[in-house]
């Protein structure tokens, strides 16, 4: 008794707080108000409850509507023996049977409850109570068989339906065809249009829109355009379903024209579909029209939530514009759209993407004053960003703020991974595996499974190395870029192109761009195996994506078509070289040990048997033989201002000559294409040991530089004229060179001291006299390469090595040209072959 007082005292309450009017003016309840407090209750007991505590109310009657609300709870918790005794008592309570409406929320309480046959004998339970089905209740039934069967639907409407003679409507046949193409029957669905048509039914526009969606759904987007003519009058879920089919294809062109015709019809799209047209815009580059969608969309009233705007902020992050995208921020809040954190996660990756790290961290810091929570993405872009972008120890503190981020799991990966690609980016090596170490603790298997991986790559394993990866792989855990970096240099260390292609696509689908020596490991392997085309577009894909090259990754190209005898293209790639980064020649100094060095050494060794530097067509300067002059000067001025360039940007200040100062040197002598073999001609030793500072022995450099000449040595050729030796022995102190050098030229040169002495070490006369004075200034200017002035009053540093530079190309043009002794041997004329 005290219990059911209990309870009738705490529904009593849960009434009064329903109740919208005070309890004078309304001390009983209508039965609006026990059905609502009835849907209201969360079990079927309290349900039950409140029903039976309803009854005792004094001038209160139960009615049709308070037993429905009671069969749907009690039928929401598979309380079916409950309804039933219902069922049987409405007739004696009320006064009347249950109506159509008490048997559809049966029949829909069974088909969520998957009691197919129980729905099937509805209509035998309602000819219990002397009533007879209607088409409403058949309807129902069949609506709840289809979703499980539309065979089993089909059958029903034709004995139960059919043999009680009850002919179904549109809604019937819109019934079915919702189930013919739930199971993809969409040929049987266009044989229901004629089915309706002949008995004269006229399929309404839900029954097209779902014949439309199953076309769009399986691809065939043209039918269901051309059957959305059949329709007198298209809805706007007609609309919205081409213009989403169209999207989904990639139509563009298709999704505007749909687009307009819905405007034109009244139309307003929803904001799904918008949000597609917008993504759409968006990826084809056309940002700007995007935004006068959405504003078209608003000014006709239509909704534009969060989802659009972040859309459309995320196009204009990718298209490197990302102020704008700031700018939409802005513009969305004053709107009343309020940002979420999907938001600030864009423009977060668009701010990293274009290397503004400082303005992302200012929008990380914002989120938290604007209370909007960090989530895990906010965190892995971040220090994503950070850490590819060469901000590996902001990335580490974000990462440290993450691990202290209660409401973010520190069990993910992807941030740690994101350390350790900036490592392996900056070459850090032995940071990055030091970090991973420290990951141990968190993630022993992933830990476990890169070390293996690392240590099978060092010990050639490539084979069990791959196992191992496979094997992580199947368990979740997303590979760091070193695993990757490491499978892929073993891979080409075994010649094995495809698996390293593989393995490649993999990376980069990881957000993992390869650096410059792991890119240069594929390149070398492609080049050896003659796939110099597949390696050329694999370089010209990663150069568009992002990734840094240095002078390796154009070695093998150089080195390859050298060999070919192809040195019009390795010339080339020479010039892709210098338009690229003309820092890329402080890495092709030639010592025997530089490995990147040696990949171009085919390409001046190349140049050097044919006694000269053959450039490609234009760019030569011929000797006619016939006519006896040479043509086309004006060809080698751009290949002379490339040297004054390098020269003035000290890109030339090596310890000793590289192979690539020969070419330089030989288009700032005008000695490009002449149609003489110097072979035994050696290089200018005399002029590259005093050109560079650090000299320490000029003799290994010498000998280093002859061994370029193939035919035979030429150590003896060094020492073979003028001095040379005595010159090359001094040259150890830079000092002592530039006498030596100033004294050759002035006097020996021009005989300054004895002009008409016979003494044969002295020449006797001067090919070009009186120019004494020409030479002292140029050669002051070769001295000032040497004593390392660099600046005069009242004239800018890079205007004076400029000038500087002129002057010496103009000095080496003097030398070669005017003086007697410049080639040891006759003139051989050759056409050199390409």
């Amino acid at each position: 008794m005290n219990k059911s007082f209990r309870c009738s005292n705490r529904i009593y309450r849960a009434f009064l707080t329903t109740q919208s009017q005070p309890l004078l003016t309304s001390p009983v309840p209508t039965q609006e108000n026990i059905t609502r407090l009835i849907l209201e209750q969360k079990s079927a007991t309290q349900a039950l409850q409140t029903f039976r505590w309803a009854s005792n109310i004094r001038n209160f009657t139960h009615n049709q509507s308070t037993y429905r609300a009671l069969i749907h709870k009690l039928c929401n918790f598979r309380r079916f023996d409950c309804v039933h005794h219902l069922l049987d008592e409405m007739p004696s309570s009320i006064g009347s049977t249950p109506d159509e409406d008490i048997f559809v929320t049966i029949v829909r309480g069974l088909g969520r409850a998957g009691m197919i046959k129980q729905v099937i004998k509805i209509p035998e339970l309602v000819s219990k109570f002397e009533k007879k089905p209607t088409l409403k209740l058949y309807n129902s039934i069949l609506d709840v068989l289809v979703k499980e069967d539309i065979d089993i639907a089909r059958e029903f409407y034709r004995i139960k339906m059919m043999g009680n003679g009850i002919h179904g409507d549109d809604y019937t046949y819109g019934i079915f065809m919702k189930g013919l193409c739930l199971t993809n029957r969409i040929g049987d669905g266009f044989k229901l249009l004629q089915v309706m048509k002949t008995r004269g039914i006229t399929p309404n526009t839900v029954i097209y829109n779902t014949l439309i969606h199953a076309l769009c759904k399986n691809g065939k987007v043209g039918r269901a355009r051309s059957l959305m003519r059949d329709l007198v009058e298209p809805s706007d879920v007609t609309f919205n379903i081409l213009i989403s089919a169209y999207c989904g294809e990639g139509s563009l062109v298709q999704a505007l024209v749909m687009l307009e015709k819905s405007f034109n019809k009244g139309y307003i799209p929803d904001v799904i579909t918008v949000t597609k047209v917008v993504g759409l815009l968006c990826n084809s580059g056309r940002v700007s029209e995007a935004v006068e969608l959405l504003e078209r969309v608003e000014e006709r009233g239509g909704i534009v939530d969060v989802v659009a705007y972040n859309t459309l902020i995320n196009g204009f992050c990718r298209l490197g514009k990302v102020k704008v995208g700031c700018r939409l921020l802005k513009e969305m809040e004053l709107k009343g759209c309020m940002p979420n954190a999907d938001t600030y996660n864009g423009l977060i990756s668009g701010l990293c993407d274009s290397k503004m790290f400082d303005l992302a961290l200012e929008m990380f810091n914002e989120m938290k004053r604007v209370g909007i929570n960090w989530n895990f993405v906010t965190y892995d872009t971040l220090i994503h960003g950070l850490c590819s972008g060469g901000r590996v120890e902001n990335g580490l503190k974000i990462l440290e703020v993450m691990k202290n981020d209660k409401r973010v799991s520190a069990f993910h990966i992807s941030p740690y991974n994101g350390v350790i690609y900036g490592f392996y980016k900056e070459n850090r090596l032995e940071e990055s595996l030091a970090f991973i170490r420290k990951m141990e603790n968190l993630f022993p298997r992933a830990v476990d499974r890169s070390t293996r991986i690392l240590d099978f790559c060092e010990n050639g394993n490539i084979g069990e190395a791959r196992r191992i990866y496979d094997q992580m792989v199947g368990e979740g855990v997303m590979p760091s870029a070193l695993v990757y970096s490491n499978l892929l240099s073993g891979y080409c260390s075994k010649g094995c192109i495809k698996g390293a292609f593989e393995l490649m696509n993999e990376m980069i689908g990881r957000g993992y761009l390869p650096i410059a020596s792991t890119l240069n490991d594929v390149i070398i392997l492609l080049c050896k195996q003659g796939k110099v085309g597949k390696a050329s577009k694999l370089m010209e894909d990663i150069k568009g994506r992002g990734c840094l090259l240095d002078s390796g990754s154009y070695g093998p190209f150089i080195d390859v078509f050298c060999s070919r005898g192809d040195f019009h293209r390795a010339y080339m790639f020479f010039l892709q070289m210098v338009e690229k980064d003309e820092a890329l020649f402080g890495d092709l100094s030639f010592d025997g040990k530089d490995k990147k060095s040696t990949y171009c050494w085919g390409f001046w060794t190349g140049c050097t048997e044919l006694g000269c530097c053959t450039l490609p067509p234009g760019y030569g300067y011929g000797y006619g033989p016939k006519t006896g002059s040479y043509e086309t000067v004006k060809e080698l001025i751009p290949l002379v201002l490339v040297f004054s360039f390098l020269l003035s940007k000290n890109c030339l200040g090596t310890a000793y000559a590289p192979p690539s100062i020969r070419l330089l040197y030989q288009i700032s002598s005008w000695q490009i294409n002449l149609p003489a073999r110097f072979d035994t001609q050696p290089f200018s030793i005399w002029e590259t040991s005093t050109l560079y500072q650090n000299v320490d022995d000029s003799v290994g450099i010498m000998c280093k530089l002859s061994c370029a000449y193939r035919e035979k040595p030429h150590y003896a050729l060094v020492f073979q004229k003028r001095g040379t030796f005595w010159r090359v022995m001094a040259a150890s102190t830079s000092g002592i060179t530039t006498v030596a050098n100033t004294y050759w030229d002035l006097v020996i040169d021009w005989d300054l001291l004895q002009r008409n002495s016979k003494n044969p070490w002295l020449r006797d006369k001067p090919l070009v006299p009186h120019k004494i004075v020409l030479d002292i200034i140029l050669r002051l200017v070769w001295m000032q390469l040497i004593l390392d002035f660099q600046e005069l009053p009242h004239l800018y540093k890079k205007a004076f090595v400029a000038i500087v530079a002129c002057l010496k190309i103009l000095r080496r043009g003097l030398w070669n040209f005017f003086r007697s002794d410049a080639l040891p041997i006759e003139f051989k004329f050759y056409t050199p072959t390409i």
